[in-house]
C-alpha cells in the first residue's frame, strides 16, 4: 500500500518505476527457486541427503526473508527449528570419520565399518535394480540431447574455426614481412648490449682514479705532495697520453696538481 502510494503520488513516472522494481524482485525470486532446486536435485542424485536438506532450509528462509516483518519471524523460527538438526548431522557425521581413520587399531571398529560398506554396496544394488530402468532411458536421452547439440553448434564451431586460421595465417604472413626489420632491431640490441659491456673496464678506471685522488689528498694533508707524480705517470700512460709529471706546485690543490696533458685544452 505504502509504495503504491508513493509511486501515485510520484506520478506516471514512478508508477513505472515502481512497476519495473517488483518485477524485477519476482523475476529474481524466480531465478534463485530454480538454482535452489537444481542444486537440491543434484545433491539428492548424489544421495547427498543431508545437503539438499540443508539447501531446501536455505531457499525456504531467503524467501520468507524477503517478506518484511512476519516473513523474517518466520525464517527466524525455521531456522532455530533445523539448527540443531544440522549441528547432530555435523556432529555425528564428524565422528563416523574419525572413526574410520581409527578402524584400523580397532577389530569392533574395523567390523563395524566394514558392515556399514557391505550396507552401502547393499544400497547401491538395490537402486541400480529399482532405477535401472529409468536411468537407462535417462542416459541415453542425455547422449542423444549432447549429440543433437553438437550437431546444431557444428556450423558455428567450424567458422569460428575458419576465422581464426585466417587470424592466424595474417599473423604468419605479418611476421615473416617483419622478420628481417626484427632481426636488424634485436641485431642491433645486442650491439648496445655489448658496448654496455664494454663500459665495465672504464668505470673500474674511473673507480681507480677516485681511489687515487682520495689518497692524494690525505697525502696532501700529511704534506706529502710528491705522491701525485707517480698517480700522474700512470693516469697519463694508461689513456696514452704519454708520461710526465704535472706537479707544478706541491701547495696548489689537488685539481691543479692532476691537470696534465689530459686535462688540458
Amino acid at each position: 500500500m505504502a509504495m503504491a502510494g508513493l509511486a501515485k503520488a510520484a506520478g506516471p513516472i514512478g508508477m513505472v518505476a515502481a512497476a519495473a522494481e517488483v518485477a524485477t524482485k519476482a523475476f529474481s525470486g524466480i531465478s534463485r527457486g530454480v538454482e535452489t532446486a537444481g542444486k537440491a536435485m543434484t545433491q539428492l542424485a548424489g544421495n547427498d541427503h543431508m545437503g539438499m536438506f540443508n539447501t531446501a532450509i536455505d531457499g525456504v528462509t531467503g524467501t520468507l526473508e524477503q517478506i518484511p516483518i512476519v516473513g523474517q519471524l518466520y525464517s527466524a523460527q525455521i531456522k532455530a527449528a533445523t539448527a540443531p538438526v544440522r549441528a547432530f548431522a555435523e556432529v555425528t557425521n564428524a565422528f563416523v570419520e574419525q572413526g574410520k581413520r581409527l578402524q584400523w587399531a580397532s577389530g569392533q571398529l574395523s567390523a563395524a565399518n566394514a558392515q556399514a560398506e557391505v550396507s552401502r554396496k547393499l544400497a547401491d544394488v538395490k537402486e541400480a535394480q529399482k532405477l535401472e530402468q529409468s536411468l537407462s532411458k535417462l542416459t541415453d536421452a542425455q547422449s542423444r540431447s549432447e549429440t543433437s547439440l553438437r550437431d546444431i553448434l557444428l556450423p558455428a564451431k567450424e567458422a569460428v574455426v575458419d576465422r581464426l586460421a585466417n587470424i592466424a595465417d595474417g599473423i604468419a604472413e605479418a611476421l615473416e614481412f617483419l622478420k628481417p626489420y626484427l632481426e636488424t632491431i634485436v641485431e642491433a640490441l645486442s650491439r648496445m648490449v655489448t658496448a654496455a659491456e664494454s663500459t665495465v673496464p672504464l668505470l673500474k678506471l674511473l673507480k681507480g682514479v677516485r681511489e687515487l685522488l682520495k689518497e692524494a689528498n690525505e697525502q696532501r694533508d700529511k704534506n706529502k705532495p710528491d705522491r701525485i707524480a707517480p698517480f700522474q705517470d700512470w693516469l697519463n700512460a694508461d689513456l696514452g697520453l704519454g708520461g710526465g709529471h704535472a706537479v707544478a706546485n706541491p701547495a696548489a690543490g689537488v685539481g691543479d696538481q692532476v691537470r696534465g696533458p689530459f686535462m688540458m685544452p
